[in-house]
């Protein structure tokens, strides 16, 4: 035999009562007061009057039952079984599958319902039916609700009055105000506004416009419009809008709402953080920070500058550089405003900030205007903190000479194309920072090169650099030659003579001092670096 009670639920109250209302408590169980199911054909019903207005969510029963699978109906009408005033079809309907008892204690389950709502001192009931089994019981409770009220058919056929079924309503209170109230008053976006039900409409309209280049459309599936769930961030803080609210899912709409003007107050103004506001950034990685503004669900940065006016929309406040990089040109400042957007309202512009873009100019050289006696000698730009690689360019009319320096000073001697001995060069000098390089430094530094360079005298160089040694730069205490050498000759930069072999395999380069080399045999020349 089985057996299905329905009865209420502490811990559920506890589970559920963040979201949603206990309308319709629930008298104790009667430890074996029942109603009969005579018939799977059969009906009980429940009536209530509701306590408050809002949307029926749920209903929680306890259903204890023994063998194979049940599965109930539950439906929802207008109106009370004992009055026998139900009316039309039911406003909602669904199915709760039993669960397998033990016989002991119900088991607690929750029926869910989807848009019924149900209106402050207006009687529903509630009915329950197909059951498939023809033995079932359904338990009722000791004392009568004062909001309940069950029918059943026992078995002598005359309804049962008297019988109280266990149930508890959940309900979501509807806190909407009429639409009307609304009109010609500045609203802050949170407000929940209703407007007229139109008879069989599923669908509502809801426009704003300002009678010029905004207008936006809300569709909601009710007669409910959420001002905190607009979606389209184009409303303005500050402005008027006229609003009409038109229902049906057919043409022409039936308009429910028309005359009506709103002004909707915005969000709280933001700006770039004190931290961003007027920093030079080094790396397109960075992000740009604004303050948040209390409520606001969107930010809108607006970045204006010499040929350039663009908006960015964004779920946080935050701007990646990197977004925006191709738009920008670097090293360049820009002014940046931020602005709220709450409940799709956009909020006014906060305060302007510069900032400049990775790239800027960086630094220069300080040692401009030396005659360098020693290729030895150093180029010297100001050091950049985070830097971690230096370019160094020279000019002198031809085709540049660029040298690259992980540090800040760059010894003449170590540039690829050798620079010309005696010749003014000027140089400009620029830093990389987070992978990204600076500018170069303004114009206007000079320096003279030394005066004498062997590797370019002509009778040095005839035959070009042919001779292949190794380390080169030397690292350690030798230098090796590819093959023997004859009549070895070593020079400094300057042209001094270093030393000198009839025959070398090799070169000892542990006493000479750091500087640029060129070796001179019977088989060839070239340039030796010692660090």
């Amino acid at each position: 035999m089985k057996k299905l009670y329905i009865a209420m639920s502490a811990f559920l109250f506890a589970s559920f009562a963040f979201a949603q209302t206990m309308d319709q408590p629930s008298p104790s169980v009667g430890n074996g007061d029942y109603v009969d199911f005579i018939d799977p054909n059969e009906s009980i019903y429940q009536s209530f009057t509701a306590g408050i207005s809002g949307t029926l969510d749920r209903l929680d029963i306890a259903v204890e039952h023994f063998g194979s699978s049940e599965t109930i109906t539950v439906e929802i009408y207008s109106g009370s079984i004992e009055d026998a005033d139900l009316s039309g079809s039911p406003l909602g309907s669904t199915t709760y599958v039993v669960p397998l008892g033990n016989g002991v204690s119900p088991i607690i389950g929750s029926v869910n319902f989807t848009g019924v709502d149900i209106i402050l001192g207006l009687k529903y009931s509630i009915k329950f039916s197909g059951v498939t089994n023809s033995s079932n019981f359904f338990y009722r409770g000791e004392t009568a609700s004062s909001y309940s009220a069950g029918v059943y058919t026992p078995k002598s056929g005359q309804p049962d009055l008297t019988a109280d079924v266990y149930f508890v309503t959940y309900v979501t209170e509807d806190t909407s105000v009429p639409f009307e109230s609304l009109c010609g008053t500045t609203v802050n976006g949170s407000e929940v506004a209703s407007v007229t039900e139109a008879t069989g409409a599923s669908t509502y309209y809801f426009d704003f416009s300002n009678g010029g280049s905004i207008h936006t459309q809300e569709v909601r599936s009710t007669n409910k419009l959420d001002l905190s769930t607009i979606d389209d961030p184009s409303l303005v803080a500050g402005v008027t809008y006229d609003v009409v609210v038109k229902a049906n899912d057919t043409t022409p709409r039936s308009t429910v709402l028309t005359g009506c003007q709103i002004t909707l107050e915005g969000p709280a103004t933001t700006a770039l953080t004190s931290g961003d506001c007027g920093a030079t950034f080094t790396s397109w990685s960075d992000t740009l920070h604004a303050d948040a503004a209390s409520g606001a669900t969107q930010y809108y940065f607006r970045i204006t500058g010499t040929g350039v006016d663009v908006e960015k929309l964004r779920s946080t406040p935050e701007l990646k550089l990197s977004d925006v990089q191709f738009l920008l040109a670097k090293g360049t400042s820009y002014n940046v405003q931020v602005q709220g957007v709450t409940s799709g309202v956009r909020g006014a512009y906060g305060s302007v900030c510069t900032i400049t873009t990775p790239g800027a100019a960086q630094g220069s050289i300080s040692n401009c205007g030396t005659v360098f006696t020693a290729w030895s000698q150093t180029i010297d730009a100001t050091a950049q903190t985070g830097a971690d690689l230096y370019q160094f360019r020279f000019d002198d009319g031809g085709a540049p000479v660029i040298v690259y320096s992980a540090t800040s000073s760059m010894r003449m001697f170590k540039a690829v194309t050798p620079l010309d001995a005696s010749t003014v060069y000027t140089v400009r000098t620029a830093a990389r920072k987070g992978g990204v390089w600076g500018t170069l430094s303004a114009a206007g530094c000079s320096v003279t090169t030394p005066g004498f360079d062997l590797a370019r005298d002509a009778a040095f160089t005839a035959s070009g650099e042919n001779v292949f040694m190794y380390p080169n730069p030397a690292v350690s205490e030798f230098v090796y030659f590819s093959s023997e050498l004859h009549n070895v000759t070593v020079y400094d930069a300057l042209g001094n003579l270093i030393t000198e072999s009839a025959a070398a395999e090799y070169l000892n380069v542990s006493s000479m001092e750091a500087g640029i080399y060129f070796v001179k045999s019977d088989e060839g020349v070239s340039r030796l670096v010692v660090d």
